[in-house]
């Protein structure tokens, strides 16, 4: 492994490189070592393996079914030390863009890197870093839960400017209440479809209609410049 190829690597990925130095190991076993969400050690293995400092050296079955790859580095690493953000300019420089974005609304780490233009390896890894493996910290809380419907949903965290303690997670929503408010959801908005074409069949089957509208509203456009002279 050269320098340069480790030079500007995160946090989260030299704990990856750690991790694999004991045993090679699942994405999930790394994300129960490292204390990184499984989505933030699913990037970094991608990044990591791109780079050529980890490889896939074999398979494990899942109880469900089909394999889970196994991966492994070329050469062990010693465990990093976490460095003040003021010593880690490149870490420090994407925190703050970060938290620049967040101070206008609360976002999902998918938002954040939509928003800035960022992949998600290097939002989660940085939102890890900072939040100290998932503790809220002063600089980025969890302002509140978004809940995310579909297969592998459920609550997503929302990131916000600290230093408040984070929000407590909700309980899983259950499908019977999802699909209660879903459908008042959806009945809403049908009602304001239906009004919009209730008032345009009007204004189609009244060839008159579209103008006294019209004739309304110059009158009150004249009503207005009087008033205003």
């Amino acid at each position: 492994m050269t320098e340069k190829k480790t030079s500007d690597l995160t946090h989260g990925m030299r704990l990856i490189l750690w991790a694999l130095s004991s045993n090679p190991m699942t994405t999930r076993q790394i994300s129960g070592m490292t204390k990184q969400s499984r989505a933030s050690v699913n990037d970094l293995v991608r990044d990591l393996a791109q780079r050529g400092l980890v490889f896939r050296s074999g398979n494990e079955p899942k109880p469900q079914g089909g394999h889970a790859p196994i991966y492994s580095v070329h050469v062990k690493h010693d465990k990093p030390q976490k460095v003040g953000l003021k010593k880690h300019g490149r870490l420090n420089r994407r925190l703050q863009i970060i938290v620049d974005a967040i101070k206008t609304h609360p976002m999902t780490a998918k938002e954040i890197a939509e928003f800035t233009g960022s992949t998600r390896a290097n939002v989660n890894s940085c939102l890890t870093y900072t939040r100290d493996g998932g503790r809220s910290s002063k600089i980025i809380r969890v302002a509140e839960w978004v809940y995310q419907p579909g297969k592998g949903g459920g609550w997503v965290p929302s990131y916000g400017p600290g230093p408040n303690p984070d929000e407590p997670q909700p309980k899983t929503m259950s499908r019977k209440l999802y699909l209660r408010q879903w459908h008042e959801k959806n009945k809403a908005r049908e009602s304001v479809r239906s009004a919009s074409r209730n008032k345009n069949s009007v204004m189609a089957g009244n060839p008159f209609a579209q103008l006294i509208s019209v004739a309304g509203a110059t009158r009150q456009a004249a009503r207005a410049m009087q008033e205003a002279a």
